[in-house]
C-alpha cells in the first residue's frame, strides 16, 4: 500500500474555493459552504462553477478535421492508454521473465510508430519509437526490456486567484492583478502575435487572426476567469513538472544504455528523474520489477486534493529550505512481485493511491482485470511465449461487462420470474455468450461477430440497466455523474477504460449480500428517493423490466466498430482493444534445461500490480516528445554521449 492524497478527515473550510463549511465533511458540509459563499445558494454555485469550468476547458470539439473522404472527428480524446503483462521465471515456461506490452497510440497509415534498432558507443537498443527520435521508448537492450503505460495520478492543482487592483479600486473579472500573501501582484502577461507587425496591412485574413494572450500567476497559466460569489477571480493551473519537462529523458537514456541493470537501479532512476505520471515494468534474465513514475507534490493536510483552493498563499505545496517545492520521494513500486506477475492497463498503481482530479474511472472492476484473470491460478512454468501473446489477445477481444458484471446480474435475476418469454430468451442468449468468454470476435471470418445477437443485447441493455439501478434514487444519474456509462469499442480501438462497470458490480454485490472491502454508503438497486431500502426481489424486478425493454435489440455484427487507419480511413481491421504496437521480450534459452519448478503458485486477487482499484497525468504522447527534447539537451551538455 502506498497512501497518497486520500481525502482528509478534517478540511480547512477557508482554503476551499468551492469547499466544506464550518469544518464539516461530506456533502452536507459542502452545501452549507455553498449557501454561505453564494448569495444565490446552490443554483448560483452550479451556474458559476460551471462557467469557470467551461472557461478553463480545452475546447476539443474544435478538433474535427475535414478531409476529402469526410470529417475525421478527434473531438473526444481517448485519454490515457497502453498495457503490459509480464511474468517472472516461476510462471514462465522458459524459467526466465517474459514481457508483452506497448502503447495504445491510435491507428494511422502511415503508422506514427516505427521500430528502430540503435547502436553506438554505449547505446544498444531496439524497439518502438517515433520517427526522428533518438531513443527507444518501448523496447529492449541485450539484457533488459521495458514497457510503459499512462498513469493518471495527480500532479496538477487548480488555484482560484482573488483579483485586485493596485490602487485599491474594485476589481473586475478582467483585472490583471491578484492577491498573494498580502500583496496585489501583477500577472505576467505576454502577447504572442500571429501576424508580425511588419506584415502588409492588406494581408488576406490579417483581421481575423487573433493575438495569443498568455497570462501567468505564481501558480501557473491563467486558464479561466469568472466569479465566486461576488468576488471576481481567475483560475490558474499549477503543474509540478513546470520547467522540468526534459527530466524524463534521463531515465529513458539510462534504459537505452543498459545502465539500469538491476531492479533497484531501475526503480531508483525512475523515482529520481522520471516525472511523468506513467507505469513502467522491467525485466532481465532473472528479475521482474515495476515502478510508477511521476512528480507528486506534498499538499497541506487540511486541503481536499479534488477541490480548487484559494491562491492567496496560505495553502501552498510544501517547500524545502531553499523555498522550492518538495515532492514525494517514494513511489508505488514492486521488486520481484510475490504474485509472480505484473499487469497494467492504466489502472490504479497501488492500494490507497489517489488519482488526479480528472480521474474518476478507477473502480472495483477495471479493464486490467481482463489481463490478470488469465494468470490467477496459473501453474508454475505454464506460460509459454505463445500463451502470453494469446492472453493479451483474449483480453483485447473481451467485453468487460460480460466477463465481470453480467454474472452478478444473472444472480440477481434469479430472485424474480422473467416478465416475458422474450426477456427469458434474452437472458439465455447473454448467459451463453458469457459462458463462451463474452468475446466480441469474428472467429470464423464471415464479417460478423460470432455472437452478434448477444453483443447487440449487451450494448442495448447496459444503459437501461444502469438507470434501473440508480435513477429511482438519484434522478438522472447520467447528469449527476463525472463518469461516463460506457467507454464503447469503436474505430479508435481502446475501450472499457472508464465507465460504470465497477459501480454496477459493487451495487449488485451489495444487493446479493456479498462481503466487500469498499461498499458504497447505500444499496441503490431496488431503493427509491423516498428512502425505501433496496431488496433483492425489488432489484431483480427492475433488472428484468430493463432487459425486457430491449429484448428485441438488433444484433451488432461489429462492422461499425472496425478500427480505422487515419487520416484517410481507407484501411480498417477487426476491432481489438490492445496496443498499437507490442513487443514480446524474453531472455535465456527457450528449450534448454531449467531448474526444478518451485511449489505451486498461490496468486493474489488484486487485479493489477500492485493492485487494481477505483488519467489526468501526462500520457505517452507527451513522454516521447519530452524524450526527444531531453536527448537533444543531453547531447549539448555531454559531448561523450554515444549519439553525439
Amino acid at each position: 500500500s502506498f497512501p497518497y492524497q486520500q481525502p482528509p478527515q478534517q478540511v480547512d473550510p477557508a482554503a476551499m474555493a468551492f469547499g466544506y463549511g464550518s469544518g464539516a465533511t461530506g456533502v452536507e458540509g459542502l452545501l452549507e459552504e455553498i449557501t454561505g459563499i453564494f448569495p444565490g445558494g446552490l443554483e448560483q454555485a452550479v451556474a458559476q462553477s460551471g462557467q469557470l469550468a467551461e472557461a478553463s476547458r480545452i475546447k476539443t470539439e474544435n478538433l474535427v478535421v475535414r478531409s476529402p473522404l469526410g470529417a475525421i472527428d478527434l473531438s473526444r480524446p481517448a485519454g490515457s492508454m497502453s498495457n503490459f503483462l509480464a511474468v517472472d521465471g516461476t510462471l514462465s515456461s522458459t524459467g526466465h521473465p517474459m514481457l508483452i506490452g506497448g502503447p495504445q497510440a491510435g491507428y494511422f497509415d502511415p503508422q506514427i510508430l516505427s521500430e528502430n534498432e540503435i547502436h553506438g558507443d554505449r547505446l544498444h537498443a531496439r524497439g518502438a519509437t517515433f520517427p526522428a527520435f533518438g531513443l527507444v521508448i518501448v523496447g529492449r537492450t541485450g539484457e533488459q526490456a521495458w514497457s510503459p503505460t499512462a498513469g493518471g495520478s495527480d500532479m496538477i492543482d487548480m488555484y482560484v486567484e482573488e483579483l485586485c487592483e493596485p490602487d485599491g479600486s474594485a476589481p473586475t473579472e478582467q483585472s490583471r492583478h491578484y492577491l498573494f500573501r498580502g500583496e496585489c501582484l501583477e500577472m505576467d502577461r505576454r502577447v504572442l502575435r500571429t501576424v508580425t507587425d511588419a506584415a502588409p496591412a492588406d494581408l488576406p485574413g490579417r483581421d481575423v487572426l487573433p493575438d495569443i494572450v498568455v497570462e501567468r500567476t505564481v501558480h501557473g497559466p491563467v486558464v479561466g476567469r469568472g466569479k465566486v460569489g461576488d468576488k471576481p477571480v481567475a483560475v490558474s493551473r499549477k503543474r509540478s513538472t513546470y520547467l522540468k519537462e526534459l527530466d524524463p529523458g534521463v531515465s529513458i537514456l539510462k534504459l537505452n544504455r543498459g545502465e539500469l541493470d538491476t531492479p533497484q537501479r531501475f526503480v531508483d532512476a525512475f523515482e529520481e528523474s522520471h516525472n511523468l505520471s506513467t507505469n513502467w515494468t522491467w525485466i532481465d534474465r532473472d528479475d521482474l520489477a515495476y515502478v510508477h513514475g511521476g512528480l507528486y507534490p506534498i499538499r497541506p493536510d487540511d486541503v481536499h486534493p479534488d477541490f480548487p483552493v484559494w491562491g492567496t498563499g496560505e495553502w501552498e505545496w510544501a517547500t524545502g529550505a531553499d523555498g522550492r517545492d518538495r515532492f514525494r520521494e517514494e513511489h508505488p513500486h514492486d521488486l520481484g512481485p510475490k504474485r509472480h506477475y505484473a499487469v497494467s492497463w492504466n489502472n490504479r498503481p497501488a492500494p490507497d493511491w489517489s488519482g488526479s482530479d480528472a480521474q474518476w474511472g478507477w473502480s472495483s472492476v477495471y479493464r486490467a482485470d481482463l489481463l490478470e484473470d488469465q494468470l490467477l491460478g496459473a501453474r508454475p512454468r505454464s506460460v509459454t511465449p505463445v500463451k502470453l501473446v494469446q492472453m493479451m489477445e483474449h483480453a483485447g477481444l473481451s467485453d468487460l461487462r460480460g466477463t465481470h458484471v453480467l454474472p452478478k446480474a444473472f444472480q440477481v435475476l434469479q430472485a424474480a420470474q422473467p416478465p416475458t418469454p422474450e426477456a427469458a430468451a434474452a437472458r439465455d442468449a447473454l448467459a451463453a455468450w458469457v459462458a463462451d468468454g463474452a468475446l466480441r470476435r469474428d472467429g470464423d471470418g464471415d464479417g460478423a461477430y460470432d455472437a452478434a445477437a448477444a453483443v447487440g443485447l449487451m450494448d442495448a441493455w447496459w444503459e437501461p440497466m444502469i438507470r434501473a439501478i440508480y435513477d429511482p434514487v438519484l434522478g438522472d444519474v447520467g447528469a449527476r455523474s463525472a463518469v461516463i456509462f460506457h467507454n464503447a469499442p469503436g474505430s479508435g480501438g481502446s475501450a472499457f477504460m472508464d465507465g460504470f462497470y465497477g459501480q454496477v458490480w459493487t451495487d449488485l454485490s451489495q444487493v446479493l449480500g456479498d462481503d466487500l472491502r469498499a461498499p458504497t454508503s447505500q444499496v441503490y438497486c431496488g431503493s427509491d428517493a423516498a428512502g425505501t431500502d433496496g431488496s433483492l426481489a425489488a432489484c431483480a424486478e427492475r433488472l428484468w423490466a430493463s432487459l425486457a425493454a430491449v429484448a428485441d435489440a438488433a444484433p451488432n455484427d461489429g462492422a461499425g466498430e472496425r478500427i480505422q487507419f487515419l487520416p484517410t480511413a481507407a484501411l480498417s481491421m477487426h476491432w481489438v482493444n490492445r496496443p498499437t504496437t507490442q513487443h514480446v521480450a524474453m531472455f535465456g534459452r527457450l528449450g534448454g534445461p531449467v531448474a526444478a519448478p518451485p511449489a505451486p503458485v498461490r496468486p493474489g486477487t488484486g487485479g493489477a500490480l500492485p493492485a487494481t482499484g477505483p488519467a489526468t497525468g501526462a500520457g505517452l504522447g507527451v513522454l516521447v516528445l519530452l524524450t526527444l527534447l531531453a536527448a537533444a539537451a543531453l547531447r549539448r551538455v555531454r559531448p561523450d554521449a554515444p549519439f553525439s
